[in-house]
């Protein structure tokens, strides 16, 4: 264990926007593809500045899409960055759990191919909202679009996310 209390390093994602990395931590499997979706989700990103050091992503909760009839809330944020003395901190929270709640509506096979790639495309975009805020040192957001504080589950799951803003 380390100091975040997690096991497991799941992959590391190098070179995705300028250089930087994103590390993926979790205790639990994440679904199949997702480094190919959080790299292919980095490079529709705006070129932001250019980071030494790599990004921690810690991914909370378990990664699966519940059938209709489990219960859960989704009162809760996808993801989430800390804020000290004024400095958002270089570890990006995804609660993977939330995601797949978010998801569920839209959902007819939680365990076809298309619905594992609709989750790793959807947590990649969580990812890419917080790295942003993280970049940036904002916690502001935007009133429309894929930089608003909350994003509809059809928005995470578009195969065009930037066509389901237009």
């Amino acid at each position: 264990m380390n100091a975040f209390g997690l096991a497991t390093i799941v992959a590391i994602v190098g070179g995705i926007l300028n250089g930087d990395s994103l590390i993926l931590q979790s205790e639990t499997p994440l679904p199949p593809g997702l480094a190919a979706a959080v790299k292919r989700e980095m490079a529709l990103s705006e070129t932001w500045e250019q980071r030494e050091s790599p990004l921690l992503v810690v991914i909370h909760g378990v990664c699966h899409i519940p059938m209709p009839w489990q219960e859960g809330h989704i009162e809760r944020p996808l993801g989430w960055v800390n804020k000290v003395d004024g400095q958002i901190l270089s570890i990006i929270h995804i609660d993977c759990s939330r995601i797949g709640l978010a998801l569920r509506r839209i959902v007819i096979d939680p365990t076809s191919t298309d619905t594992l790639e609709m989750y790793a495309r959807a947590i990649a975009r969580v990812i890419r909202h917080e790295r942003r805020h993280v970049l940036l040192n904002t916690s502001t957001h935007e009133k429309a679009g894929e930089n608003k504080s909350s994003l509809r589950a059809d928005e995470l799951a578009a195969p065009d996310f930037r066509r389901a803003f237009h």
